[in-house]
């Protein structure tokens, strides 16, 4: 299996990364792993992502699994995987005050050679900075 515009390569991602790309910007990018591509014909869908491609993160408030959970589908709506739990559970309070809906980009393609390497994705997202107002809600810069 071999994604198209991509090269392939072992090298290993963290986990995750954050970073302030500008100190005057409200906002905070995130490059990250997909988790769960392995389950339920997700390689299929992996399988046709290419890098540059745009991606929608979504709430799924309730998933069984995780009250926090943030799915990764392609703009047809198919699903790549989720966010790593973990993260989630920081980010779910900003997605939720910003509507539980946000964009991506597929930045990194990974496995895949004829070594029987499952597929993975790495993408990039950015999330305003949250904040605790007087009502003891949350907002947004």
């Amino acid at each position: 299996m071999k994604h198209r515009n991509t090269q392939y390569s072992s090298k290993s991602y963290r986990t995750s990364s954050l970073r302030d790309a500008n100190p005057n910007n409200s906002r905070t990018q995130i490059i990250t792993r997909v988790v769960g591509v392995t389950f339920e014909n997700r390689q299929e869908v992996v399988a046709i992502l290419e890098v540059g491609e745009q991606i929608t993160l979504r709430r799924e408030p309730t998933n069984p699994y995780d009250s926090n959970a943030i799915r990764v589908e392609r703009l047809t709506c198919e699903q790549i995987g989720y966010i790593d739990r973990y993260k989630a559970a920081s980010l779910a309070p900003i997605f939720d005050a910003c509507g539980g809906i946000g964009a991506g980009t597929v930045i990194h393609l990974t496995g895949g050679n004829s070594n029987g390497m499952s597929l993975g994705v790495v993408i990039e997202f950015s999330v305003p900075h949250l904040y605790l107002n007087s009502n003891g809600g949350y907002g947004y810069a």
